[in-house]
């Protein structure tokens, strides 16, 4: 197969197929149904996902693979294949020139319908039949090889974990009216194929659906896949245009154009573009996209790091969708949250024995956290603690709100939720000999567990506090809360300010040894992960600096802060815990950018870029990257591109 370079347009992107490796392939979606493209054995193979899709265990894959084969050669040995997404219209197109003449594919997944629609030009000569089959692989998976329309396949969940995972966090789903969300859990897919519309032109029609339980099962995954091939036969023509009237509004919003004599800003923008395409893909469906491949796996069911949501990493996804005027899918994770906390509420009783809420940096769609055992007494030392995820949580609803003006979700989901953290902040803290209230045992994120005061904890405190504090005003909150609140705010430990002694060992690969010995807060000292480790000898176990969350995410210290603020932050800088490239999670070039630095800001950022963002068609490979040789994974990550 001959290939061409790779280029890339400013209203696509464009490369060719080389070999029929999974990572070069296209990825299409429409928020709720999606997946991905590529020519392997000769063939057209689509793998496609759904937001909604939960198994018996609530991990997340795909629902079955379509193989789409031609007869003769279509992507083997003489032939010369190009591959197109068009970003503005959100089309793909499949080409290949053959020995005898040419095939097209252009690929749309409708905006407005559970649909994907593969129209197909044959100008071989002969032309071949087309021959479309289900790839289907779930234990007790229903498939038919001709069914009302073609081939289609469901699955209905006959098993749930769901009990076992209520008795391990000690929460009695019963009693709050929940129903098990995973058992007869169904989902399916329909195609319609082998439409002619003219000599040699084909239509292929994949359909989707998906019925939570209690909603009539397959059937009623049969029928609405039905359904939604009959609407689209019908009336294909008028449902592409309504489709590509979508996009271009869409990139009205966010389409940006950048210039350099060195070429970078124009890698940047590429990288803009198709990583805003990948997320406008994901979102908008039932539920949220998950950060680790979301609709676009490679490999059938295969997703690193699987059960649940990770804070630490969907909210970087909504701090772009923010930056880009599309915070209209950010209200999607708020509304699984708030959705999630009578759950969330009771669990938080039971794990803490407090009030208010603590969501978990893990956890799954209805609030549940892995890794942990109430009754056996066994939990994640580097999750359990952590806390700050909370706050950043009641950021994001801040920004949203300041953002969108939605007064409505100021008031009737942000306020109650943001009261609710901060009773469990209340509850959680003690007061000192000192007379301050310290946030112990916490965690500094996931680098340094059972700390007490982390910067991200203390410092999101102080910027949440007043937030809370200036809206119970507004809304008439009771007088006795808000001076509750501004007693805490008050006499809120300081900002960890001072120096740390650790212990240091090289070893080869992502984490060298490193433990916490002593510290020692000191005013004239630097910014701290937290004031103390109370475990003798914690060993640091991620990558991030948590004593920079002080300028990026609460933004505590920044480009006009006092000049002695600035040298603090600059002495922090160059004595962070974590200096390596621009991986894991850091947050180097905001940080930079917020004190002004412009041009290692920059320089961080393209760095970011060429470290990370490996796959062909620009998205980002795992962020713990360097253990893994910096390979590709098996599937792109929607957060830190």
């Amino acid at each position: 197969m001959t290939t061409e370079h790779h280029t890339v347009r400013r209203n696509s992107i464009r490369y060719s197929c080389p070999t029929p490796d999974p990572s070069q392939a296209l990825f299409f979606g429409n928020g709720n149904m999606g997946g991905t493209v590529h020519t392997p054995d000769n063939s057209l193979y689509l793998l496609f996902g759904r937001s909604d899709i939960w198994s018996e265990t609530a991990s997340m894959g795909s629902i079955a693979g379509i193989w789409i084969r031609g007869g003769g050669e279509l992507f083997t040995g003489n032939c010369h294949v190009r591959q197109e997404c068009d970003l503005l219209g959100a089309e793909i197109r499949i080409e290949s020139e053959t020995p005898t003449g040419r095939v097209s594919f252009r690929i749309v997944c409708l905006r407005q319908r559970d649909v994907c629609i593969i129209d197909i030009e044959d100008r071989r000569n002969p032309t071949c039949k087309i021959d479309v089959q289900i790839d289907n692989w779930h234990p007790g998976d229903k498939t038919v090889s001709a069914g009302r329309y073609g081939p289609e396949t469901w699955h209905v969940n006959g098993t749930s974990s769901f009990v076992e995972m209520n008795r391990r966090v000690g929460v009695n789903a019963g009693a709050l009216g929940m129903a098990d969300p995973l058992l007869g859990r169904a989902w399916g897919l329909a195609v319609s194929c082998g439409i002619e519309t003219a000599p040699g032109v084909s239509q292929v029609i994949v359909a989707t659906a998906c019925a939570a339980p209690g909603e009539g099962g397959q059937d009623a995954v049969r029928s609405a896949c039905h359904g939604l091939l009959e609407e689209t036969m019908a009336d294909a023509g008028t449902i592409i245009e309504e489709h590509a009237l979508y996009w271009r509004r869409f990139w009205e919003k966010s389409w940006v154009s950048l210039e350099s004599v060195s070429g970078d800003a124009e890698y940047e923008e590429r990288l803009w573009h198709v990583n805003l395409y990948a997320i406008a893909c994901a979102c908008g469906g039932k539920f949220p996209p998950r950060f680790n491949g979301g609709l676009f796996l490679f490999d059938r069911d295969t997703r690193d790091w699987d059960h649940g949501y990770w804070f630490q990493n969907m909210r970087e996804i909504y701090w772009a969708l923010l930056g880009t005027g599309h915070w209209e899918w950010v209200k999607n994770y708020f509304a699984m949250l708030v959705k999630a906390l009578p759950y969330v509420r009771a669990q938080t009783a039971s794990l803490f024995k407090t009030a208010g809420v603590s969501y978990r940096e893990t956890q799954s769609f209805w609030g549940y956290v892995p890794h942990t055992d109430v009754v056996a007494g066994e939990f994640d030392p580097g999750l359990h603690h952590n806390f700050s995820n909370n706050l950043e949580v009641c950021l994001l609803m801040h920004w949203y709100g300041r953002a969108s003006n939605d007064k409505a979700f100021v008031e009737e989901t942000f306020y109650p939720l943001l009261k609710e953290i901060i009773t469990f902040y209340l509850s959680w803290a003690r007061e000192g000999d000192d007379g301050h209230f310290h946030v112990a045992p916490a965690n500094a994120l996931e680098v340094w567990p059972n700390c007490k005061d982390p910067m991200p904890d203390i410092a999101g405190l102080n910027v949440m506090v007043p937030v809370l504090i200036g809206l119970g005003e507004r809304l008439g909150s009771d007088e006795r809360d808000l001076e509750c609140w501004r007693n805490f705010l008050s006499r809120l430990a300081p900002l960890p300010v001072g120096y740390w002694t650790i212990e240091s060992t090289f070893r080869e690969g992502i984490h060298a040894d490193q433990f916490f010995v002593h510290a020692k807060a000191d005013p004239g000292g630097i910014f701290l992960p937290a004031a103390e480790a109370m475990t003798p000898h914690q060993q640091r176990c991620n990558m991030e600096n948590a004593e920079l969350y002080v300028v990026f995410p609460w933004g505590l210290v920044g480009l006009h802060s006092a000049p002695e603020e600035q040298r603090r932050f600059q002495n922090t800088w160059n004595h962070r815990t974590w200096k390596h490239m621009n991986s894991g999670w850091a947050q180097d070039v905001m940080q930079l950018a917020r004190m002004g630095w412009g041009d290692d800001a920059a320089r961080r950022s393209i760095e970011h870029a060429s470290h990370s963002q490996r796959f062909p068609n620009g998205l980002f490979i795992n962020h713990g990257a360097p253990r893994f040789h910096e390979a590709l994974n098996a599937h792109p990550y929607l957060d830190s591109g």
